[in-house]
């Protein structure tokens, strides 16, 4: 298979499966959907590729051949609800594409685990981003960061939050 799953709609649930050894992406997502408590594994590609909202709990993303997740900026906080863990994959990072951001954003704590390697990003006037003290932002070459509205940044002496390029690890 190309790729193991392909989500084209909203009422997906997905708990408890196993998707692995795929020649693209584990998962591939157009569409909202939900998926908790399971392991994608030992693709080529991505373990998840999303390019809409994808609900994760609880899974276990490890050792695919490029990011464990793609994913817009915009739909981090909506995303990623609670505790995933991702491991042995190339890079071992989150991968998010570029975004204006509206509304209200909160980045869940545990993603300062993982860098987070992101197109240019941008907090329109009105809209709010905070990140969790330890978080890694890494942006690529010709990209940038606006904000035009709030960012809460708060790190600590012991887990600063960095802002820097992407070297490509």
């Amino acid at each position: 298979l190309y790729t193991g799953l392909e989500i084209h709609s909203p009422d997906v649930s997905i708990s408890h499966a196993t998707i692995q050894h795929n020649y693209g992406e584990g998962v591939y997502a157009t569409a909202g959907a939900m998926m908790a408590s399971s392991t994608i594994s030992n693709s080529s590609g991505y373990g998840v590729y999303a390019s809409s909202a994808i609900t994760l709990t609880n899974n276990t993303i490890s050792n695919n051949g490029s990011y464990p997740l793609r994913i817009s900026a915009g739909n981090i906080s909506a995303s990623l609800a609670a505790t995933n863990t991702f491991s042995g994959n190339s890079p071992n990072a989150l991968q998010a594409v570029g975004a204006t951001l509206s509304g209200s954003h909160s980045w869940a704590t545990w993603l300062a685990a993982y860098p987070v390697h992101i197109g240019s990003l941008t907090v329109a006037s009105g809209a709010s981003l905070a990140l969790p003290a330890g978080m890694e932002l890494r942006f690529g070459s010709e990209t940038r960061f606006d904000v035009g509205g709030a960012l809460m940044a708060i790190g600590t002496e012991t887990q600063p939050i960095t802002m820097t390029a992407n070297s490509g690890t």
